[in-house]
């Protein structure tokens, strides 16, 4: 142990404060508790408040969210527009010679015989 005795302790004030409430049926004083239940409310508003805020973010992430959905469904959608037109495009130039030629048969066919 140190060498210095109870009277030249630096912390024997607060060891008394700490055994008369250790031996005291109340720890606290109503001013005391009365302290601390304001500071308890203060940090329950301000978890409060941080809880709403993190609400507050987690809706706009979802509506971002929903957003992000909403375009890719409407990229998707003119994507497939543009395919479709695509396929038309190629069915009409590969069938468009098999057409004229049908079409000129009938002409002849009908001149001929007409």
């Amino acid at each position: 142990m140190s060498g210095h005795t109870k009277e030249d302790c630096p912390y024997s004030e607060k060891i008394e404060e700490l055994d008369k409430k250790v031996n005291q049926k109340e720890w606290y004083s109503n001013k005391d508790l009365h302290n601390y239940i304001i500071q308890l409310f203060k940090k329950f508003d301000n978890l409060s408040n941080k809880l709403d805020e993190t609400s507050d973010k987690i809706d706009e992430y979802n509506g971002l969210r929903d957003d992000i959905q909403d375009y890719k469904a409407e990229l998707e959608e003119i994507k497939n527009k543009k395919k479709g037109k695509l396929e038309f495009a190629h069915w009409f130039i590969r069938w468009c010679g098999w057409r004229i030629a049908i079409l000129s048969l009938g002409l002849t066919i009908y001149r001929f015989w007409g």
